[in-house]
This record gives C-alpha cells, structure tokens and sequence, in this order.
C-alpha cells in the first residue's frame, strides 16, 4: 500500500510538475522506476554503454498506439526492456524524446542524467531508495509465481537431500521469473 500511494504521488507530479524542470525529470524517472522495475542508472554506467532509466537516450524510447517501450542494454551488458503504459508517462516520454531528437538525434539523452538522478532519489521520503521498488516488485512477483504453484504442495521428502533439492527447484523456477521481470539473471 505504501509503494502504491507512493507510485500515486509520483503519476501525480510528472502530470502537474512543470515540464522539462530538473524536478519533472526526476519525478519521471522515479515514476518509470516504480512503474517498470527497470533500474534507474548513473552517468557512470552510461559512459561504459550500460543505460538506466535516468540515462536514456532517444533511440531507446518507442512509442506506439500500447506505450511507450524501452529497449537498452543495462549492467553488466543485459538487454533490458519495459513498457509504460500511464498516459501521463507516455507523453511525458514523448516529449522529452522529440526534443532530444531535436537537439541532436539517437544517441541523445533525454535528461540531464545526474540532475534527474538526484531529484529522483529527491523525491522520495526519507530512507527510502528507487531501487526499493525493484525489491518489492522482486518480491511481489516471486510471492505470486510461489502462489501459483500446485496446491497443497507435495510433502517434503524424509530424505534431507532430496527435500533441499526440491525447495531449491521451486526457488530457481520464482528466481527465473523474477529476472525476467527486472531485466537481472537468476543469480541476483
């Protein structure tokens, strides 16, 4: 409930925040976070190639009739891909992405990376981090795909090995899942 009221009041500034202000910028990158789960970034990263949501470029942003889609090679060199669907979002996307390509085409960014990075993290309340989200949408989806799982689940066999065995497939099947939802390998 927290994270919902939160995503809320974010929706809300990039729909009432002054467009192209650093605080818009930064309020749009912590709402695409919430949103997406994808990870926010650092101009760090992006010299090495590596893109977050606070380094995107034009050429990462897709809009069409369903969105706005992001497609970018994130850490550690892992395609990363999201959709946004908030209309408010996606014209906010929008626009940041013709006046990029107005200035300078592709590969230009559509933020001032480290300002809407610090006013991204800004614009949460205190102690909390934007890759929070990524931690409860991590948990929320492995929470769901264990729910989902046969039910009851089978008795645990007597042998320790076998059991240990069991519950770690079941784990690596959920860590498979939430991966894939935040663009990480299953390790992470």
């Amino acid at each position: 409930p927290v994270v919902a009221k939160l995503r809320a009041k974010l929706l809300d500034a990039v729909r009432t925040g002054p467009y192209g202000t650093v605080q818009h910028q930064g309020s749009l990158v912590a709402a695409i976070v919430a949103t997406t789960g994808l990870r926010p970034g650092s101009t760090g990263s992006a010299k090495d190639k590596h893109f977050g949501v606070s380094t995107l470029q034009a050429r990462h942003v897709r809009i069409d009739s369903e969105g706005a889609h992001l497609r970018y090679v994130g850490k550690a060199g892992k395609k990363n891909v999201g959709t946004v669907n908030d209309p408010a979002l996606v014209e906010a996307l929008t626009q940041y992405k013709a006046q990029a390509e107005q200035r300078g085409g592709g590969t230009t960014p559509l933020f001032k990376p480290n300002a809407a990075l610090t006013e991204a993290r800004g614009s949460l309340p205190k102690g909390a981090k934007l890759k929070d989200f990524r931690t409860v949408m991590a948990t929320v989806t492995a929470k769901r795909e264990m729910d989902g799982a046969p039910e009851p689940p089978p008795p645990l066999p007597k042998d320790e090995k076998k059991a240990r065995k069991l519950v770690l497939k079941h784990i690596r099947e959920a860590s498979k899942v939430v991966a894939e939802r935040l663009n990480n390998t299953p390790a992470v």
